[in-house]
């Protein structure tokens, strides 16, 4: 969380599960990341950027309704996500929104099909 100007920082132990578990949940996001092409990670940047300077606050359903292509791995716009953090496209928040959306469907999938 984003603490105001009266804020004064406190420092956080945290224990050694803790780390453990961030390095696999970044080892996989990391997984993701290479499963997804690099075209698509391009693709998927562009649309990010894009969708935030016109919005305050977007989910990754807003990502897709700006018409990003579908990738090959599902979850791969999660590790779009977290790579336009760290570029300073966008900054992740302490809100959570129920996401709505699930990816569009590819090329070879059936309509009633997917996901």
């Amino acid at each position: 969380m984003f603490g105001g100007a009266t804020a004064s920082p406190r420092p956080v132990a945290r224990s050694a599960k803790a780390a453990e578990a961030r390095a696999a949940r970044d080892e996989a996001i990391d997984r993701v990341d290479r499963g997804a092409g690099l075209d698509w990670m391009e693709d998927a940047g562009a649309v990010i950027r894009r969708v935030a300077s016109e919005r305050p606050e977007f989910t990754s359903d807003d990502v897709w309704e700006a018409g990003l292509a579908p990738p090959h791995e599902p979850r791969a716009l999660g590790a779009a996500m977290v790579r336009a953090i760290k570029l300073g496209i966008c900054e992740g928040v302490d809100t959570w929104a129920r996401i709505v959306m699930s990816p569009p469907l590819g090329a070879d999938e059936e309509e009633d099909g997917g996901w």
